[in-house]
């Protein structure tokens, strides 16, 4: 049975490799690494002993470890065993590619880059790696043995900590929690679909379960058992992409001037009913003649049973400087980022301050 966590790693980095071993050894996490009794005797043998008894292998990445044939054959064995991987990144303005990037890909890392320079930084990103670690491998985790005084008397078991009830998405602008409603969202397939809500507390209905996909996760809240979607395909959407392909489409010059004023007409009508005002500048017609436009209608809901609209990416944000468990949640079927805007669920076209989320 799984036991520990392993902490895999290129030599160069052993000092601050050590120091989140220490960490996670006062959090109660049982940890595996070979300076401190992993590796008795043949080494192969314990390194590999050292996988098969492991509940997460934590790899920490950089370009030396990509280019090490020990690093490559450990974690290539981990993989294979289908342990679970908590990647850890280290080096900054570096991608993992060749063996390690096919092994991670598609996984969240945690970002390490810059902590062994500020204890601060540091002792965040620890955090960041425990609430990884129980929310991947909680349950197959040993408690450690209660250490004995100089008396001989046992001491207190350090504080197991327990698996994560799901993926929680608080937005890092706004502040306001994703959590699914009992609400019917009308437009959407009557009763197989319910409204997703942006609230100021976190509470049950406010996480959701990660399930991997074929190259995608699809989101189902805990409470309602319905799954994340997104649908940019709005009836108001549809009824402004049928006008705009007319136009397009109009050959006569007479005919077109008719079709442009009929589009502004009825664009200015829903416009000024604040139909899609808080939407006006997120429009992605393809054509559209006016700049900063990229979406419009975007519905975020929650269905009975998952499908493409429903299929995920959940990526590490690169560009955040905060230290905190920064991501971008991209729609596959789309290619929209899920951001906030006016309080409102928006899809993004591309990425913005907009599309922050922090992981709770």
């Amino acid at each position: 049975m799984p036991t520990h966590i392993m902490l895999s790693y290129q030599w160069d980095d052993q000092a601050l490799v050590k120091k989140v071993h220490d960490r996670l050894r006062d959090q109660g996490l049982p940890v595996w690494m070979d300076i401190e009794g992993g590796v008795t005797g043949n080494i192969n043998d314990s390194m590999a002993a050292g996988v098969e008894e492991a509940a997460v292998v934590c790899t920490f990445m950089t370009p030396a470890y990509q280019a090490s044939r020990s690093c490559k054959k450990e974690l290539s064995y981990a993989d294979a065993r289908e342990v679970t991987i908590v990647p850890v990144m280290l080096t900054d303005g570096w991608e993992a590619s060749e063996w390690l990037g096919l092994i991670t890909a598609g996984l969240l890392w945690v970002d390490f880059r810059g902590a062994a320079e500020d204890e601060e930084h540091f002792e965040m990103c620890v955090s960041s790696l425990v609430e990884e670690i129980m929310f991947s491998g909680g349950p197959l985790l040993a408690a450690e043995e209660a250490a004995t005084d100089s008396t001989g008397r046992a001491g207190h078991l350090k504080p197991i900590l327990g698996k994560k009830p799901g993926r929680g998405f608080c937005h890092k602008v706004t502040k306001l929690y994703m959590c699914d409603s009992d609400g019917l969202l009308s437009d959407r397939g009557g009763p197989n679909t319910n409204t997703v809500e942006l609230n100021e507390t976190i509470g049950d209905h406010c996480y959701w379960k990660e399930i991997k996909g074929n190259g995608c996760k699809y989101y189902r809240n805990l409470v309602t058992n319905r799954y994340l979607g997104m649908d940019r395909n709005s009836p108001n959407k549809s009824r402004f992409m049928k006008m705009w392909s007319l136009l397009k489409r109009s050959k006569k010059q007479t005919c077109r001037k008719g079709v442009v004023c009929i589009f502004f007409f009825f664009f200015f009508f829903f416009y000024r009913a604040n139909i899609i005002k808080s939407d006006l500048n997120q429009l992605d017609f393809l054509s559209f003649p006016l700049a900063g436009i990229n979406s419009i209608g975007t519905k975020v809901y929650s269905a009975i049973g998952p499908s493409v609209c429903e299929e995920w990416q959940l990526l590490v944000d690169q560009m955040d400087q905060s230290h905190q468990r920064a991501v971008v949640i991209k729609n596959k079927h789309s290619g929209s980022f899920l951001a906030v805007r006016g309080g409102h669920f928006v899809g993004a076209a591309s990425y913005n301050e907009d599309c922050k989320w922090i992981l709770v």
